[in-house]
C-alpha cells in the first residue's frame, strides 16, 4: 500500500501549479520497516480494482498510462482534498490510481484516483470532508503562494450521488488544476488534471465527459462492492 499511495502522492504533486514533496520512504533494510505486520486488505482483489479505473478505450486521447493499485486497507485521505484545512483521517478504503497522459505535449492529462469505501455513507462522508474544506479555502496561502478556489460547480453526472469540481489558481498559472470529485455508491473517484482541452471544450467540461466515462467504469450502479471493515 506505501507504493500506491506514494505513487497517488508524487503524480497529484506533480499535477498541481505547486506541491509538497512527499516525504522520503525509510530504507529497505530498516528494522521498523522489516517488522511491520502485513496491512489489512478489502474485499476487492487489486486486479479488479485497476479494471474500476480508466481504461484507453474509455479516453482515447489519453495514450500514455501509468496505474497502481493495491487491496491493502488505508485511513489516509487525499491531502490535496484538504487544500488549506488539516488533513482528517477517514474510513478505511483501498485506493488504485492511474495518471494518463495525451501522445501531444501541452495537451490535458487526468489523473484519477480510486478510493474503495466499505459501505456508500463512509464514501459520502469522505466526500463531505473534500467539500467543506473547498468552501472553507477559497483563497489562502501555502509555502508563500496565494491560491485561489474558482469555478466552483456541480456538474451533473449520471450514476453519481454527489459531484463537486472546481480550479486551483496562483497568479502565475491563471489556467490552475481542474478537479473533479464525485461519489457514487461506495467509490470515490478524483480527477485532476491540466492542460489545453480537446478543440471546443474547456478544461473542465473536458474533465467531467472523463468523469462520466469514470462512472460508467465502475458499473451501471456506481457501487464497486464493499471493502472489510
Amino acid at each position: 500500500m506505501r507504493t500506491a499511495l506514494l505513487l497517488a502522492s508524487v503524480l497529484l504533486a506533480a499535477g498541481c501549479s505547486r506541491g509538497t514533496s512527499p516525504a522520503a520512504l525509510p530504507p529497505v533494510d530498516d528494522p521498523a520497516v522489516a517488522s511491520e505486520a502485513p496491512a489489512a486488505q478489502g474485499t476487492v482483489p487489486a486486479a479488479r480494482l485497476r479494471g474500476m479505473l480508466l481504461q484507453l478505450v474509455d479516453a482515447p486521447t489519453l495514450t500514455s498510462r501509468r496505474e497502481s493499485a493495491s487491496a491493502d486497507l488505508t485511513t489516509q485521505a487525499t491531502p490535496q482534498l484538504a487544500l488549506c484545512t488539516p488533513v482528517q483521517p477517514v474510513a478505511p478504503h483501498e485506493v488504485a490510481n492511474v495518471l494518463a497522459k495525451p501522445a501531444t505535449m501541452g495537451q490535458a492529462q487526468v489523473f484519477e484516483v480510486l478510493a474503495v469505501f466499505a459501505t456508500p455513507a463512509a464514501a459520502r462522508q469522505a466526500f463531505d470532508a473534500a467539500t467543506r474544506s473547498t468552501k472553507a479555502c477559497l483563497t489562502y496561502t501555502s509555502g508563500g503562494t496565494d491560491f485561489r478556489v474558482v469555478d466552483v460547480g456541480t456538474p451533473r453526472i449520471e450514476g453519481t450521488d454527489a459531484v463537486l469540481q472546481y480550479r486551483l489558481t496562483t497568479a502565475d498559472v491563471l489556467h490552475g488544476d481542474v478537479r473533479t470529485l464525485a461519489v457514487a455508491g461506495s467509490s470515490l473517484v478524483l480527477l485532476t488534471g491540466y492542460g489545453a482541452p480537446p478543440a471546443g471544450q474547456t478544461l473542465l467540461q473536458f474533465q467531467a465527459s472523463v468523469l462520466r466515462a469514470a462512472v460508467r467504469r465502475l458499473g451501471s450502479s456506481g457501487k464497486a462492492g464493499p471493502v472489510a471493515p
